[in-house]
């Protein structure tokens, strides 16, 4: 019944319901079949198998509608989370420090673990917000990091 109830539920990013997409109609539980509903008292076979026909060829249709309003819903998620976001002002040769559990060295000495390591310089920008880095001595910090893991370090 479960498995029935997800299928024929309408989705609020798509506006249809997975049964209408794929099958072009909507869906009889069979709970309403054996309750004998308006719906299921009032069936013709040939009047459904005309609208049957019809809907699968107006079906496109309706999987395009669905798609726009997910991808409608999408934009303003990404919108809705992105409001908040503030790009670091981090640039090539500023000081930064590391993030102790970015690094995957997080409570080695317990509570007293400190929680930044460094610092370290900005050698590269691979992309906004992501920065290659290396040591005060010059030598390079493996991999990428992203800004998230990095502070600005204020001598």
């Amino acid at each position: 019944m479960i498995l029935w109830f997800i299928r024929t539920t309408e989705k609020s990013a798509m506006g249809e319901t997975p049964f209408k997409l794929v099958f072009g109609s909507k869906a009889v539980l069979p709970v309403k079949v054996a309750i004998h509903t308006h719906r299921v008292a009032t069936f013709q076979v040939t009047l459904n198998n005309q609208t049957s026909h019809e809907a699968l060829d107006l079906l496109p249709l309706v999987m395009g509608d669905a798609y726009l309003c997910e991808e409608v819903a999408k934009a303003w998620i990404t919108r809705f989370y992105n409001h908040k976001v503030k790009e670091c002002p981090l640039a090539v040769g500023d000081l930064v420090l590391l993030k102790i559990e970015a690094i995957g060295k997080g409570a080695v000495q317990g509570k007293l673990t400190p929680n930044w390591e460094g610092p370290y310089l900005i050698r590269e920008k691979v992309r906004p917000g992501t920065f290659r880095l290396q040591t005060l001595q010059g030598t390079n910090v493996p991999r990428a990091w992203h800004s998230d893991n990095l502070h600005r370090y204020y001598v």
